[in-house]
C-alpha cells in the first residue's frame, strides 16, 4: 500500500534537507515523494535534486510561484499511491510516522481518514503536545458523535493526516487556489463530506514548527477573512446537513468554534485605512451574519458580558489595542527576526 507524500516548497533551503533526511529514514518503505518547488528563489531546487540522486522514489516538479494550494494540487494530480499525506517543508517527522499511519489504517476498520496529533515546536526549545483524540473510530452514518466530540474546525491543517487517494480522485477534490488562507480547512471539510469512517488518534509523530508570523497566524484584510470564513461556513453547513444535523445544532457547533468567527471582526479593528464610520458599517454587517449565532447559545452572565463587547458597536473600538498588538505587532516582531 503506497503512500504519496506531497511537500510544497518555497524558499525552504534552511529546512528541506532536514525533512528529506527524515523521510529517507522512515521504517515504512512503500512510498513516493512528490516535491513541488513553487518558484523558490533560493537553493531549495538544488537541495531537492541532490536527494533525487539518492532515491528513485523522490520526484521533483518545478512551477512558477503560484501559492501553496496550487503546489499541493500539482502533487495530487501526480500522486499514484493508495494514500496521500501532506507535510510542510519546515517540519519534521519521526522515523515511524508513516508506519504509524498504516498500522492504524489496518487496525481500525480501514477508515477513510486518519487524524493524528502533533507536537508544536516553539522557539527556545518550548513545545506543546496537541492530541486531537484518544484512538476513537467514528462511523459517521451511524451517529453524529464525531462532530460533537471532535473540534473539527480547530484541526483543519492538512498535515498529520492520511487521506484516501480514491476519494480525492473520484470526487475531483482540490485546494481552492483563490483563498489566501484556511484553504486547507475548506479542503478537509469537502473531503469529510465523502467519508463514512474517521479514526482520531493520539499519536504525535509529527513535529510542527510554529511561527507567529506565518500566514495562518496573522489577521488578513477584511475581504480575505470574510471570503475564507464564507467558504468554511458554507462547506461546514453542507457537511452537517449531509449527516442530518438540525439547523439549531449546526449553529451550536459553529458557536463552539467562535475564535474563527471573530477573525473577520479582528480584521476590521486592525485596519490601517478606512474611516471610523466605514469600520462601524462593517461591524454592523457582521452582527447579523456572525455574532447573532453566538447570542442564541451564550448563557452565563460572564459570557454575555464578553459577547456584548463584541456585538455592541459602542464598545468594539475598546478592543482595538488588544487585536492590534496580537495580530499586527507580535507577528511582525517574529517576521523580522
Amino acid at each position: 500500500m503506497k503512500i504519496s507524500i506531497i511537500i510544497p516548497i518555497y524558499n525552504a533551503e534552511k529546512t528541506i534537507g532536514r525533512l528529506l533526511d527524515c523521510i529517507l529514514s522512515q521504517s515504512y518503505s512503500n512510498w513516493e515523494l512528490l516535491l513541488i518547488n513553487d518558484g523558490s528563489k533560493d537553493n531549495s531546487q538544488m537541495i531537492c535534486e541532490s536527494f533525487i540522486a539518492k532515491d528513485v522514489r523522490i520526484k521533483l516538479y518545478n512551477q512558477k510561484n503560484s501559492g501553496v494550494s496550487a503546489a499541493r494540487n500539482k502533487g495530487i494530480e501526480n500522486a499514484t499511491g493508495k494514500f496521500i499525506t501532506f507535510i510542510d517543508s519546515d517540519d519534521v517527522i519521526q522515523d515511524n510516522y508513516l508506519q504509524g499511519l498504516i498500522d492504524e489504517f489496518l487496525s481500525y476498520n480501514s477508515p477513510d481518514l486518519i487524524i493524528q496529533g502533533f507536537i508544536e515546536e516553539h522557539k527556545k526549545n518550548k513545545h506543546r503536545i496537541r492530541e486531537p483524540g484518544n484512538n476513537v473510530c467514528y462511523f459517521l452514518e451511524k451517529n453524529s458523535d464525531f462532530f460533537y466530540s471532535f473540534k473539527l474546525l480547530e484541526y483543519g491543517y492538512p498535515f498529520s493526516k492520511l487521506f484516501l487517494n480514491k476519494i480525492i480522485d473520484t470526487n475531483q477534490l482540490r485546494f481552492n487556489e483563490n483563498l489566501t488562507f484556511c484553504e486547507d480547512l475548506v479542503f478537509l471539510l469537502k473531503y469529510i463530506y465523502y467519508c463514512k469512517t474517521i479514526f482520531v488518534s493520539n499519536k504525535t509523530n509529527y513535529m510542527y514548527y510554529f511561527s507567529a508570523g506565518s500566514l495562518s497566524h496573522r489577521i488578513h484584510e477584511f475581504k480575505s477573512e470574510y471570503n475564507s470564513y464564507d467558504h468554511i461556513q458554507l462547506n461546514y453547513k453542507k457537511l452537517l446537513e449531509r449527516y442530518n444535523i438540525s439547523q439549531q445544532q449546526q449553529q451550536f457547533l459553529l458557536m463552539k468554534n467562535c475564535n474563527m468567527i471573530t477573525r473577520p471582526f479582528a480584521s476590521i479593528i486592525t485596519m490601517t485605512h478606512g474611516s471610523f464610520i466605514y469600520k462601524q458599517q462593517l461591524v454592523n454587517s457582521l452582527e447579523d451574519e456572525y455574532f447573532l449565532i453566538l447570542k442564541e447559545h451564550f448563557r452565563t452572565k460572564k459570557q454575555y458580558f464578553y459577547l456584548s463587547i463584541f456585538c455592541n458597536k459602542k464598545y468594539w473600538i475598546l478592543l482595538a489595542p488588544f487585536f492590534y498588538i496580537k495580530y499586527k505587532v507580535i507577528p511582525n516582531l517574529f517576521k523580522n527576526k
